[in-house]
């Protein structure tokens, strides 16, 4: 089960069918692929025409503490809704990537969205979006390989 950042862990559903997809697909042991690293899959945006990209915001080995990046979260911003928007997605050639979850949250109240905690994704999870007229967070994780996990996130950002 991926674990959030203390403060980031309050926005999240937590799910116990979330944790036991996770662990029954870490127990059965995932086979792990030996394609090369490369770069990231296709920036597509999901949110609507409406949102711009931010940024995006790396994810990274948290088994292992390495840092390598294994994917990204897209941050988007539409002015005219006053939302920011957020979709996960691998790096091309990460092995087997799955369980893909994503999630945004206002800073003030944690009230927002989650995406892929009880799902299985492979792809990208989201597009998550919160209204944030101030202060977010987000946070999204990838499990990879042979249960290896990815995680990244920020809080407090773009007030």
């Amino acid at each position: 089960m991926p674990h959030a950042p203390r403060a980031l862990s309050r926005m999240f559903s937590w799910r116990a069918a979330g944790a036991a997809a996770t662990a029954a697909a870490v127990a059965v042991g995932l086979v792990s692929l030996s394609a090369p690293m490369a770069s990231a899959t296709p920036l597509v945006n999901h949110c609507g025409s409406s949102y711009s990209l931010l940024k995006s915001f790396p994810i990274t080995d948290n088994n292992v503490g390495t840092g390598t990046v294994r994917g990204y979260i897209d941050l988007y911003w539409s002015r005219s809704l006053v939302r920011n928007c957020a979709i996960a997605r691998p790096v091309n050639g990460l092995p087997n990537p799955n369980h893909i979850s994503v999630g945004i949250a206002r800073t003030s109240d944690f009230v927002g969205q989650d995406d892929g905690f009880t799902e299985n994704y492979t792809q990208y999870a989201g597009p998550v979006s919160v209204y944030a007229p101030s202060c977010i967070e987000f946070y999204a994780t990838i499990f990879y390989g042979n249960g290896q996990e990815a995680g990244g996130g920020e809080t407090n950002v773009y007030c």
